[in-house]
């Protein structure tokens, strides 16, 4: 019981304070993650179990192992691939991989030929079909916003409505993708026009609260899909979004209009300079503190 609490109160530090989800989502991210994370699981033991034919022991005992199992390999290999940048994914890998096979070798009677069959098709069936499993099933619950549609998860896995695939590894534009990724998911956040039009001391970051109307106005007509506040904070009298992510028409003239209003009206203020990085850049980040890097 003790990996089963431990993975939960992990799973809930990880979402909250590095993807930066309000405690609402978190709270069915990791009841989601636990139960997908499971059947995963679940299935890996099936599959090794009928090719071994070997036994896990009394059903509800092994549950809560399995449970323990489900929960803690995945968000320590999490933590080390957010802090790590591109290589910690190989490195969150191979960690969760030695992680499994401790586990499996603890809880279960197993020798260790088994425990490293077991382990492989436990990490195979988690690593690349759980993620979209998981994305899949929020996709239903939460509806809309970044897990349906032409949310970032929902797009990174190619899935629901349409939505083009987009484009996460780590060039240039994955890096730009993975950003506004991150920025979306986090608390404090709202689609830009409903949000500025909510009072007259709702502002972006270095502009007045007509002049943020009227950006956000812009950016919509030039061909924006969608404009959405992030890192809204209160600074004195004022609510104020230090960024703003934008969501890229795909069609090639739609996309020169967006980018000629960030040259317009963004770039002396936007700290980090947002480029045109090819077909594969699904958004434009505008930052005007640029004291974050979410990917940091």
């Amino acid at each position: 019981l003790k990996g089963i609490i431990y993975g939960i109160i992990l799973t809930f530090i990880y979402v909250i304070f590095c993807l930066k989800m309000s405690v609402g989502v978190a709270s069915v991210y990791v009841a989601v993650s636990l139960a997908v994370n499971m059947l995963m699981i679940s299935l890996g033991c099936l599959l090794a179990m009928k090719m071994l034919d070997f036994s896990l022991g009394a059903p509800a005992l092994a549950l809560i192992k399995i449970c323990a199992v489900a929960m803690l390999p995945g968000v320590i290999s999490n933590f080390i691939e957010f802090y790590s940048g591109m290589m910690g994914a190989f490195v969150g890998w191979a960690v969760a991989l030695l992680l499994y096979y401790a586990l499996l070798m603890w809880f279960f009677d197993l020798d260790g030929m088994e425990v490293m069959i077991v382990t492989s098709i436990i990490w195979l069936v988690r690593t690349w079909l759980g993620f979209a499993v998981v994305a899949i099933v929020l996709s239903a619950i939460l509806g809309g916003g970044n897990f349906a549609g032409t949310g970032p998860i929902a797009q990174a896995i190619g899935g629901g409505g349409g939505a083009r695939s987009i484009k996460t590894d780590d060039s240039p534009p994955g890096r730009t993708n993975q950003r506004a990724e991150v920025l979306l998911m986090r608390r404090g956040r709202a689609e830009a026009r409903e949000w500025i039009a909510g009072g007259a001391d709702r502002i972006v970051l270095n502009f007045d609260h007509a002049g943020s109307v009227k950006a956000i106005e812009d950016l919509y007509e030039a061909g924006a899909e969608e404009v959405t506040a992030t890192d809204i904070n209160k600074a004195g009298a004022f609510m104020m979004a230090d960024k703003l992510v934008v969501e890229l028409p795909e069609e090639p003239e739609d996309r020169a209009r967006v980018f000629a209003v960030h040259a317009a009206a963004f770039e002396k203020r936007d700290t980090t300079g947002a480029k045109e990085l090819g077909p594969d850049q699904a958004y434009m980040i505008l930052d005007f503190d640029g004291n974050d890097d979410p990917l940091r």
